[in-house]
């Protein structure tokens, strides 16, 4: 928090009376408004609002350019919506948005928009919306649970994010988890990007049939895909010749078909998912793991392929299967944050003892795994003795990279708000 202030005050030249010698107007609230509507109703356009921590019971509509800065986006809480509608260049950063009755966050006719390092979640239909919008950038945000469920058996729908033409968007790095779609096309949605983000726990990741001319890599697709291919699409996989991490992918990144070996990305069983000629051997880090509101990075770097990753907070242990050409010596390079997993360690390979193949180094906050191994396919399993909390305070269990088959369901794709 110290740090964005200390950014804030030299982009606007604030003075350490908190006026702005820029001519920039800083409304802050509660101190000047009890409300962030009365906030933003009083505002100019160009303003900043600046929110203390706190929940706030409101149903937000910006409809002119404006700043809005959360203090601390674990404690500055608005239960409700925010509905960015026809206002361009809006910057929404550093709040919680919960509990809407619709979406969390919505871009109605609004561009060159930034919605960023945000938590969005439990929202029924939507966590971030655009329609009618281009040229945004939805970067940093962890959206997660936000879907509907009418009981055992019955309908249940709700995506992560959702487009409708909105065209040139960028989205990266965020965090989407625990909806039914993961990403959602709905229609007549040209040349967005979408880079650096996390998938995990949703029904279905992605939905594509309103894209046209996307560009996807480096994204980590943890969600189980085999049913998807998306060969008949006109979207891209790749860019600079990375695609993306999958899962489920368990190809050899061995020189095959005069591609270049140990270069990280896969050289057989292309493309995968009939798209991506470039998939990653390991995932693009760092890892994410996700937990009470708050990100946790690991990182995991081999020469083998990485699949069927999963974190077991039961059994305090972390497992995956390593693939790699026979007759060589394949790695992997672990960082796993002590907060997440620690202790004694037992490293197993196919089940037996690994301790003579494995160098272990620790640090306050990291521990560093290194083991080696004649290549093949193997289980592996990282196993510790003090493990995060299985039910932290301030909200229920939450593992990003935790993968979950979903029971059998009927998925609902919602239908876009008519504002016309």
């Amino acid at each position: 928090m110290i740090l964005l202030l200390l950014l804030l005050a030299m982009v606007l030249h604030i003075s350490p009376t908190g006026e702005s010698v820029a001519g920039t107007c800083i409304i802050r609230v509660p101190n000047d408004f009890p409300t962030i509507q009365q906030a933003i109703n009083a505002a100019q356009s160009g303003s900043i609002v600046l929110v203390n921590s706190g929940v706030y019971h409101e149903n937000l509509l910006i409809n002119k350019t404006l700043t809005m800065l959360g203090i601390d986006q674990q404690n500055t809480v608005i239960e409700g919506s925010v509905n960015i509608t026809e206002a361009d260049n809006v910057v929404l950063n550093g709040f919680t948005m919960r509990n809407s009755s619709f979406c969390g966050i919505d871009l109605y006719h609004s561009n060159c928009s930034v919605i960023s390092g945000n938590v969005v979640t439990l929202n029924p239909f939507e966590g971030i919306g655009l329609d009618y919008s281009c040229n945004n950038t939805i970067s940093g945000n962890i959206v997660l649970s936000n879907r509907f469920d009418f009981g055992a058996g019955g309908l249940v729908g709700g995506d992560g994010i959702g487009l409708s033409s909105s065209s040139n968007n960028t989205l990266s790095n965020n965090i989407i988890r625990d909806s039914v779609i993961g990403l959602d096309f709905g229609g007549i949605d040209n040349n967005n990007i979408v880079f650096g983000n996390v998938f995990s726990m949703n029904e279905r990741p992605l939905i594509l049939s309103g894209s046209n001319n996307a560009t996807f890599f480096n994204n980590n697709f943890m969600d189980p895909l085999d049913s998807y291919n998306f060969s008949s699409s006109t979207n891209s996989w790749s860019f600079g010749g990375r695609g993306n991490y999958w899962n489920d992918y368990t190809g050899l990144d061995d020189g095959s078909g005069g591609r270049v070996a140990g270069d990280g990305l896969g050289d057989t069983d292309l493309p995968w998912h009939g798209g991506d000629y470039y998939p990653l051997i390991s995932p693009a880090n760092p890892l994410l793991v996700f937990w009470n509101n708050q990100a946790f990075a690991a990182s995991i770097v081999s020469n083998s392929t990485i699949s069927a990753f999963t974190f077991d907070q039961p059994d305090k242990k972390i497992a995956f299967d390593v693939t790699g050409s026979a007759n060589s010596t394949g790695y992997v390079n672990m960082s796993i944050p002590m907060r997440l997993l620690s202790g004694a360690w037992t490293i197993l390979v196919d089940g037996a003892d690994a301790a003579s193949k494995t160098t272990i180094a620790e640090n306050q906050t990291y521990t560093t795994i290194y083991l080696n191994y004649s290549q093949s396919t193997h289980s592996v399993q990282v196993i510790g003795t003090k493990v995060i909390p299985e039910f932290p305070t301030a909200s229920p269990f939450l593992l990003l990279i935790l993968l979950a088959m979903p029971p059998t369901i009927s998925i609902v794709k919602k239908r876009k708000k008519n504002k016309t």
